[in-house]
């Protein structure tokens, strides 16, 4: 949707670029750019909606849904998918898996905050919570429940 003072406008796969009505996350980059994502990434450009090409030939799966996309204060764009790896591009450009400086991953990222001192916290879907303070070491926080207990 884009809003006026007195109308409203509706993109789909009949009026824009898009290939699928069913949007998971949008974002607006601190630079304005405006991007969606579901099976992919797209940018709102020059009045249309842009596929961005390179995610989704670096994911670890065929169909990852996009549920959180986010930009933190080292230009670092990340993306967080259901039942793919945590990926990451240097200014929105080159995507690639991210690991952390021991080669640990994370997966089905649905959300991000950073925190005021750069650290970026990731929420999951059945992974915990982790975050990757500026030492480039990727911490996690997983709470088992034990049904005996």
């Amino acid at each position: 949707y884009k809003l006026y003072d007195d109308s409203m406008e509706t993109w789909s796969t009949s009026n824009s670029s898009l290939s699928t009505n069913l949007i998971r996350t949008i974002y607006e980059h601190p630079n304005g750019s405006m991007y969606a994502g579901f099976r992919g990434i797209w940018k709102y450009e020059n009045n249309d909606w842009i596929k961005q090409y390179g995610y989704n030939e670096v994911i670890d799966n065929e169909y990852p849904a996009v549920e959180a996309i986010f930009s933190d204060s080292q230009s670092r764009f990340w993306v967080g998918a259901s039942n793919a790896s945590l990926t990451i591009a240097q200014n929105d450009t080159t995507y690639q898996i991210f690991k952390d400086k021991s080669e640990q991953s994370f997966k089905n990222v649905r959300a991000f905050q950073e925190y005021s001192d750069g650290t970026v916290f990731f929420a999951s879907n059945g992974y915990g919570l982790a975050f990757l303070p500026l030492d480039g070491i990727l911490r996690s926080i997983r709470v088992l429940i034990n049904s005996s207990n």
